[in-house]
């Protein structure tokens, strides 16, 4: 292969695991929509996944950095505009559904923090009850006579 054949196929690589992302990203928003807050189950995976995702892509562009930059491309030997058009449509619809993900998580967390605050306070109240039960009941006077 030479320089312009591997520059498409990253490039075409790119545009798939473009494709994967904006797939992944479709389903958890449809996953995610009917219930009020997003799962933590379901955002840790999605997470992990997504970071898997943006990993290939920065090896692929690391490889088209090398690629081109070890050889200056002549006008004809450019990849094909429409694969770049390709790839900066689906740059924009995944930016538009992270428009709407980071929304759901970020009311997700907003969720988990109320709900380990509230937990906390509830630990605190059943603690603060424990203690001044016992000595009200005269239950620490058997002890001390």
């Amino acid at each position: 292969m030479d320089v312009h054949e591997d520059v498409v196929a990253l490039l075409q690589g790119k545009s798939r695991c473009l494709a994967q992302m904006i797939a992944l990203s479709r389903s958890f928003i449809s996953s995610a929509e009917p219930h009020p807050v997003v799962g933590v189950d379901a955002a840790v995976e999605f997470e992990k996944k997504r970071s898997d995702a943006f990993k290939t892509l920065e090896l692929i562009d690391a490889r088209l950095s090398q690629l081109l930059s070890s050889k200056s491309q002549p006008a004809a030997d450019r990849p094909d505009r429409a694969l770049l058009e390709v790839l900066k449509q689906q740059i924009h619809e995944l930016l538009s559904l992270d428009a709407r993900i980071i929304p759901m998580i970020e009311e997700a967390k907003s969720q988990i923090s109320r709900e380990i605050h509230d937990t906390q306070r509830l630990k605190d109240r059943l603690s603060k009850f424990k203690s001044q039960w016992v000595p009200e009941q005269g239950e620490g006077l058997d002890q001390t006579l």
